[in-house]
């Protein structure tokens, strides 16, 4: 009964309030759910009277609480302006298809990515590097053996 008068008792900015019911009694704001009034905070008066601070679905306009992340209507995700947007080229296929196509040239793509880790960025690039060297030793073999053969057949 007593914290009911109180709630609909608005008190301004102050900190606790006395009330005279059979003698003398504190009771802070915060103990019974009122808080005081904050410049710039809209669901304040939400809040004083119980009632949870509600926003429309942009997507299917439904009504949900502030807090939720995902729509229960449809679905939809609401924090996306949260997320930061990535690049398109630090998408994990172009970065692959770069690496694949033209080697160690590819990887500053790999250290510029903002998600990657120092240790994937560090495993990425020694595997890049070793397969490049590895490569250019087999293209060299390869290479010599062709020249090799050119030189029997009595083309050069």
């Amino acid at each position: 009964m007593v914290r009911e008068k109180l709630r609909d008792l608005w008190l301004g900015s102050s900190a606790s309030a006395m009330v005279l019911i059979d003698g003398p009694t504190e009771v802070t704001l915060k103990e019974i759910g009122v808080l005081p009034y904050v410049p710039g905070n809209d669901d304040w008066s939400d809040r004083l009277h119980g009632r949870e601070a509600m926003k429309t679905c942009p997507s299917c306009i439904g009504e949900i609480k502030k807090e939720v992340l995902k729509c229960p209507f449809c679905g939809e995700i609401l924090n996306k302006s949260d997320q930061p947007k990535t690049k398109w080229y630090f998408s994990t296929a172009i970065v692959v298809v770069a690496l694949l196509s033209v080697g160690p040239f590819a990887l500053p793509l790999v250290w510029f990515h903002p998600r990657y880790k120092t240790t994937t960025k560090v495993v990425v690039s020694f595997i890049v590097i070793a397969l490049t060297i590895w490569l250019y030793f087999i293209m060299k073999d390869l290479y010599l053996q062709y020249w090799e053969q050119a030189k029997e057949l009595g083309l050069f």
